[in-house]
């Protein structure tokens, strides 16, 4: 038996679900000002006032524990909301995009609905993958709402309706919705849904509102000519006909603005689901979740909210050791058609082959200086008393001498790089692919190098190799080749910690006396169940594994300076040591610094 919408009303008003509301909003937002009600049936935003709406007539709701778990979940999403997202940005971005498809002649109400939810589906998700990386505790409320949002959830046979929502339901659960395959499995919807979705995935793990929107600008637009074929032109279809179920589906967004959102947690579902094992699972959710209300009793303590969802010990663990969830795949990949790669070589730029060049000779110059029995101007070793003019006049400290133990470099690097979707943002992924065509261009039949990109798909941690420490094609910049052409391209969340263990384990396998693996990245280790501290624990193990046998972890911190001085600490965490911060478009200056003096040090 399922509650009407006055059983509702009546729970809420004689437990004090609207104060325990209150105490866990009050709890996520610190010291801001704001009220917070429970009415109707949406859920939104307006100024500082937070109304949170029941589900009645979205879902079926048979209890009240299953009422507080999913206004939990709603409540999350809105104060998240408030914390992360920005209404000028998102105004502006449904503007472009409705004025790009009025200029296609679609209808304007069309547009602006079909804008709507691609912003909606992309923002939501985005902002509750936020609130469940920095607040675990509401981690299991997200779940079950959607696990019940995405059980109701079917499809109508309506192209329209159906590719709006598919998207929806993609953005915030990870799959695509019941029966996809058997209605849509080869037809021009899901070529077209396949064709954006990788602008959707970069747009969920955006670290801002404006990031999130340039992807949602590029969804609409890139779908427009679809859309133009299902509706027709302005003056040849019925738009209320063609709308009718589209709006349906916006008033249930708005209704369950926070089931929309938790893009990429937890999703233990399957494309094809077993919906018996899955009802299960999720009343276990249910009982746990009551289990802990009733011990600790939230509204006494605000604190109990961040220990109320915490990971099952046998995930923690299978993390640790792996760097990876259950029923994750890591997924090594070899971009390895070297015919294709000559057919579509691509002239690398001026600019990258001149600074190739300079480090070139300065690296022969180095190997050279090197096969001599004494080196001077260096500045350790003994002082060159031939050489103590130079402090006195030219106040230079490069007066001491070394004996060359060695002319051979017996060094081989391993770069892993980046790839996920934050990357795209200042051009952070243009300054370190490129820094890396510089080196394969310069250290070519020097030293061995392997360069790989690492991000994660879903639950699916992807190893991308792009040059490996024998790849030497004749006039052809492997990397640069791979990034033009888009072979790799910066997209999904970052698991460092998978990703140093497998460079850990091809490195053993190297006869090179000094192995050295070098990390580039831009923010904290963040995937799908993989954040926080936990996360930052995973890399920490990982730099330790290696280091312990034997290989130099060096780690390029880039960001903006605010970014640095605020996760410098983080980043000493994990690396302990050899962390060089950067800005962006100085990635390419430090880390030829550390090359050249490895080459002048190393034996």
């Amino acid at each position: 038996m399922n509650m009407n919408y006055k059983e509702m009303i009546d729970y809420v008003e004689d437990n004090d679900i609207e104060n325990k509301l209150y105490i866990s909003a009050k709890y996520l937002l610190g010291n801001k000002d704001f009220s917070l009600s429970v009415k109707g049936l949406s859920s939104y935003i307006d100024g500082n006032k937070i109304v949170i709406g029941l589900p009645y007539g979205l879902i079926e709701v048979s209890n009240g524990r299953e009422l507080y778990i999913l206004l939990m979940a709603f409540m999350g999403h809105e104060v998240q909301y408030l914390l992360s997202s920005s209404k000028r940005e998102i105004e502006k971005t449904q503007k472009e995009i409705v004025s790009y498809m009025r200029e296609k002649k679609i209808s304007g109400e069309i547009a602006e609905n079909v804008s709507y939810s691609i912003i909606n589906s992309i923002e939501d998700a985005r902002v509750e993958n936020i609130l469940v990386n920095n607040k675990k505790g509401f981690s299991k409320y997200i779940k079950y709402a959607r696990y019940k949002y995405y059980t109701s959830y079917r499809l109508e046979n309506d192209e329209l309706y159906d590719f709006l929502n598919s998207l929806y339901i993609y953005s915030t659960a990870g799959l695509l919705p019941i029966g996809f395959e058997e209605i849509y499995s080869n037809t021009r919807l899901e070529y077209e849904f396949y064709k954006v979705k990788e602008w959707v995935d970069n747009g969920i793990y955006m670290k801002t509102c404006k990031g999130s929107m340039k992807s949602a600008k590029k969804t609409g637009i890139e779908i427009t000519d679809y859309i133009k074929e299902i509706v027709g032109e302005d003056e040849d279809f019925n738009e209320n006909k063609a709308m009718q179920k589209k709006t349906s589906s916006g008033d249930l967004e708005e209704e369950f603005n926070t089931d929309n959102n938790s893009s990429k947690i937890d999703n233990i579902l399957d494309n094809e689901p077993n919906m018996e094992n899955m009802k299960e699972n999720f009343e276990k959710i249910s009982e746990e979740l009551q289990e802990k209300e009733d011990e600790q009793g939230i509204n006494k303590d605000i604190e109990q909210n961040k220990i109320i969802a915490n990971r099952d010990e046998e995930i923690e663990n299978y993390y640790l050791g792996k760097g990876a969830a259950p029923n994750s795949t890591i997924e090594i990949e070899k971009i390895n058609n070297k015919e294709d790669q000559v057919i579509k070589k691509v002239k690398l730029p001026l600019d990258i082959k001149k600074k190739a060049k300079k480090f070139n000779r300065e690296i022969i110059e180095i190997m050279e200086e090197r096969k001599k029995s004494l080196r001077r101007n260096q500045r350790h070793g003994m002082i060159d008393t031939n050489n103590l003019y130079r402090f006195d006049i030219f106040d230079d400290i490069d007066i001491f001498i070394k004996n060359a133990k060695t002319n051979e470099l017996d060094t081989v690097f391993y770069f892993l790089i980046d790839g996920s979707g934050s990357m795209s943002e200042n051009n952070k992924w243009k300054y370190a692919v490129e820094t890396m065509a510089v080196l394969e261009e310069a250290l070519r039949n020097i030293v061995k190098m392997k360069v790989v990109v690492f991000n994660t798909s879903w639950k699916n941690t992807r190893h991308i190799v792009i040059k490996d420490f024998d790849d030497n094609i004749k006039n052809v910049n492997l990397i640069y080749n791979n990034y033009i052409n888009q072979y790799i391209t910066a997209g999904g969340a970052n698991k460092d910690g998978a990703n140093i263990r497998i460079a850990t384990k091809e490195l053993e396998k190297r006869n090179e006396k000094q192995k050295i693996l070098f990390i580039l990245s831009d923010g904290m280790p963040s995937a799908y169940q993989y954040n926080g501290q936990f996360a930052i624990d995973d890399v920490k193990s990982g730099v330790k594994e290696a280091r312990d046998k034997g290989i130099e972890i060096i780690s390029i911190m880039f960001g903006s300076k605010e970014f640095r001085k605020e996760y410098y600490s983080v980043y000493k965490e994990m690396y302990e040591k050899n962390i060089i911060s950067t800005e962006p478009s100085k990635i390419f200056s430090r880390v030829i610094r550390v090359l050249k003096d490895i080459f002048e040090n190393s034996y």
